[in-house]
């Protein structure tokens, strides 16, 4: 298998320069495919590669983390946030912030106040903070 596996690799390698075409603009010498491998060392598992448009748009996953949940993984793609509200309030990233905007401001230090005070009542967003201490940090 793993003799299959390194020729099946080769080839994709391989064949895109005997076809005369650039590695760089089309890594594969096939259209689309899905290949499914496995592998063994340190780690041993299970993985799948995913690739279509001669392997500009490609995926690969692996089951290098166990038991993960198929609705998980069959998913659309999501985006990360940082949780930077929750810093603000409670870290010490908060302590540092409010620190900052509050002794080198050069604006009305009643108006920071009141902005903080909003801030930790739920009524302001944490960005108007970041964006002063920001601010701060280049002045």
């Amino acid at each position: 298998m793993k003799k299959i596996t390194t020729l099946i690799i080769s080839l994709f390698i391989i064949l895109p320069k005997l076809a005369g075409q650039e590695a760089t603009l089309k890594p594969y010498g096939i259209k689309s495919a899905i290949i499914e491998y496995s592998y063994s060392g340190d780690k041993v598992g299970k993985g799948t590669l995913y690739f279509d448009d001669y392997g500009s748009k490609s995926a690969m996953l692996t089951d290098a983390v166990e038991d993960i949940p198929g609705e998980i993984i069959k998913r659309k793609k999501m985006g990360f946030t940082f949780p930077v509200d929750e810093w603000l309030r409670t870290g010490k990233l908060g302590k540092m912030v409010m620190e900052n905007i509050l002794d080198v401001n050069p604006f009305n230090r009643k108006f920071i106040e009141k902005m903080i005070d909003n801030f930790k009542a739920g009524k302001t967003h944490w960005s108007r903070l970041w964006a002063l201490y920001v601010l701060n940090s280049f002045h």
